[in-house]
């Protein structure tokens, strides 16, 4: 029974991903930030997605809602609101299978801001977000952005591994 309805839910959310070039599915939240112009996250997706045909992205009908509740997510995992200063934000649904992940881009003004959010994340015990989904997470920095991946728990391991190939796509952090 469980295998079904796993696959009941893979393909409920194959029907409702979009296909199409990556570039055009990142979207951003535009609602009082700046857009994100450097295009290496959709770069990095439509690589991802050369190489893995298999991922389907989805769209998301509201960005800007999407990334505060990530916000909030974040806020509740770490005690703190290290998104003060937030200036720009991107995200790409992945469906891997019969699990998903988001890949979420912060930029913020505040030159300390996301280091700080990353000490914060680093010290959460098993990277577990504190949502009402069961998600883990994981993240990098990248220049003046915070890159985080959002995973359903079924598919943590194979989605750190995709992530890990978006990675290459950005540069090194500034040291």
């Amino acid at each position: 029974m469980k295998t079904f309805a796993a696959a009941i839910t893979a393909c409920f959310l194959a029907i409702l991903a979009a296909p199409g070039e990556a570039g055009a599915q990142v979207q951003a939240c535009t609602h009082k930030l700046a857009p994100i112009t450097d295009e290496h996250l959709a770069q990095a997706v439509a690589s991802l997605l050369r190489q893995h045909p298999e991922l389907v992205v989805q769209t998301d009908d509201a960005p800007c809602r999407h990334a505060r509740e990530t916000a909030r997510a974040i806020f509740r995992t770490v005690g703190r609101d290290h998104l003060k200063h937030l200036t720009g934000h991107e995200v790409v649904k992945l469906i891997n299978g019969e699990s998903y992940f988001t890949v979420e881009r912060f930029r913020s003004a505040a030159p300390g801001e996301l280091q700080k959010l990353a000490g914060a994340l680093d010290d959460v015990r098993g990277r577990k977000l504190r949502s009402e989904a069961n998600t883990v997470y994981a993240y990098f920095l990248s220049d003046d952005s915070l890159i985080l991946m959002i995973s359903s728990a079924a598919g943590r391991e194979a989605n750190a591994a995709l992530f890990a190939e978006i990675q290459r796509g950005f540069p090194a952090p500034a040291q």
